[in-house]
C-alpha cells in the first residue's frame, strides 16, 4: 500500500523496464508454485512421519528453487543475466 501511494506522488519512479521485470518475476513465481504443487501431489504419500515430512519439504524446496531459477533465465530477467555475465 505504501508503494502505491509513493508511485502516485512521484510519477516517474516506476519505469517501464521495472514493471516488465516485476511481471517476469510474478510469472516465474506462478510457474514455480504450479510445479511445486504438482511435485507435492506426486510425493505426498511419504508424509507419514517426521523424516517423510522433511524429505517432502526438501524435495519441494529444491525443485522450486530450480524451476524459479530456470524461469528467470528463460525470461531473461536483467538482474539475473547481469549476475551470470559477471561470473564468466
Amino acid at each position: 500500500l505504501n508503494a502505491i501511494m509513493l508511485f502516485r506522488k512521484r510519477k516517474g519512479m516506476l519505469k517501464k523496464e521495472d514493471a516488465l521485470t516485476m511481471a517476469k518475476v510474478i510469472v516465474s513465481s506462478a510457474v514455480m508454485s504450479v510445479a511445486v504443487k504438482i511435485i507435492y501431489n506426486l510425493i505426498a504419500g511419504f508424509t507419514g512421519n517426521i523424516v517423510g515430512n522433511i524429505f517432502v519439504c526438501a524435495v519441494c524446496g529444491v525443485c522450486g528453487i530450480a524451476v524459479y531459477a530456470v524461469m528467470l533465465l528463460l525470461l531473461r530477467v536483467s538482474e539475473v543475466t547481469a549476475l551470470i555475465g559477471r561470473r564468466k
